[in-house]
């Protein structure tokens, strides 16, 4: 078999030929997909870059607002914590301002229930003070003692000015004992004499009055009766204990 130039040169050719079609056909598309597939690549990893730098920067305003948001959270607790003192404190010294009112509402009460029992035992002594010595009294002979009272009623009279009772014609008497028609006699004649001039008199017995006599003329009361005597006595130990009358 021999050399053939023509050969050679036709498979050069068609070498040459397919080297052109393979770039033209298949190199400068893949050179071509091999670029934009760099491309595409740097493309992402530009956004992964920029994604890793933003969710760094989302990491770090995180971190700076957890931060604030515990710096909150330990200032309101710390305030709610201080608030929550306070109301404690003033729970306290409210509960203890209320105890301290009971109790003196307390004592006070005491004091006013006690003063009541001492002033009703008190008014209870008084009365029987009062009843015993008038019991005794009734069992004694007043006689004179009527008298002696009769006497200072007319005293009393006596010192009354005439023209304060000039418009008077009649005299109201209230004796502890009963008057007989000479007594009753006597007493008129002073009046009249007291007076000078005619009077009617009304004489009635009471014997409440225990002893002595009361005399009203118009509108002046004299009062000489033991039991008025007793009533101021009394009146007077019942104003020095507070006792109302």
């Amino acid at each position: 078999m021999g050399f053939s130039w023509t050969t050679f040169f036709a498979e050069i050719v068609n070498f040459v030929l397919f080297l052109w079609l393979l770039q033209r056909m298949l190199y400068k598309p893949l050179q071509r997909a091999i670029a934009e597939r760099r491309e595409a690549r740097r493309q992402a990893e530009e956004r992964v870059a920029q994604m890793t730098e933003r969710a760094a920067a989302m990491e770090v305003e995180q971190q700076r607002v957890r931060a604030e948001w515990g710096a909150e959270r330990a200032r309101i607790l710390e305030q709610a914590t201080a608030e929550a003192q306070q109301r404690g404190v003033a729970i306290l010294e409210r509960a203890e301002a209320d105890a301290l009112d009971t109790q003196r509402r307390g004592r006070e009460r005491l004091e006013l229930e006690r003063r009541e029992v001492e002033l009703a035992l008190s008014e209870r002594s008084l009365s029987a003070a009062r009843a015993a010595l008038e019991a005794l009294l009734r069992a004694m002979d007043l006689t004179e003692l009527d008298t002696v009272l009769l006497d200072r009623l007319f005293a009393e009279l006596g010192r009354t000015p005439p023209q304060q009772l000039s418009d008077v014609d009649q005299a109201e008497l209230r004796c502890a004992s009963e008057l007989d028609n000479a007594e009753r006699g006597a007493i008129e004649r002073r009046l009249q004499d007291l007076l000078q001039r005619p009077l009617r008199l009304e004489v009635r017995s009471e014997p409440q009055l225990i002893s002595g006599a009361s005399l009203r003329l118009g509108d002046r009361l004299y009062d000489a009766s033991l039991a008025s005597r007793l009533d101021r006595v009394v009146a007077g130990a019942r104003q020095r204990l507070g006792v109302d009358v």
